[in-house]
């Protein structure tokens, strides 16, 4: 992850592309941390990671999305998950540890923002997007421990 300012309400989300060739055209104070995300199970460490900074309230999606992530956060956000915590309308599912009601608040105050394809409009858009105040506290969740082998 690239870190910029904390105090941004912005997170960059480049899916395969690489981070650096998105963040070195932002100013830093205009987003608070620049990562990718592989794969749809990688919505949950970024889950976690927005409830425990709680002031991102936008993800602006971008890049290559060679593995659908991109597509399941998309669903997270707009259907969010069934009883057995699968993504509705893909095959990730969410983390046990996460109390649903937690996983509701993210869905309604987080905001993605869909820029795959369009990425020269990243600058832009990212600019124009105003800091809001942090949707709850900060909770920290952590990882689960994953059984087999690796």
């Amino acid at each position: 992850l690239k870190l910029g300012n904390p105090e941004s309400s912005v997170g960059i989300c480049t899916l395969w592309t690489r981070k650096e060739i998105l963040y070195s055209r932002l100013p830093e104070g205009k987003y608070a941390v620049c990562g990718n995300l592989y794969t749809i199970q990688g919505i949950n460490p970024m889950l976690k990671n927005i409830l425990a900074k709680p002031n991102i309230r936008y993800i602006v999606l971008c890049g290559a999305d060679l593995m659908q992530s991109g597509n399941a956060l998309i669903n997270f956000i707009n259907n969010g998950c069934d009883g057995d915590r699968k993504i509705i309308g893909s095959s990730g599912y969410i983390d046990t540890n996460v109390d649903t009601k937690l996983i509701e608040k993210f869905r309604q105050h987080v905001k993605v923002i869909d820029l795959r394809g369009k990425e020269g409009e990243v600058p832009k858009i990212v600019e124009e997007l105003k800091n809001e105040q942090p949707f709850m506290e900060p909770v920290f969740i952590t990882e689960l421990e994953r059984q087999g082998r690796i």
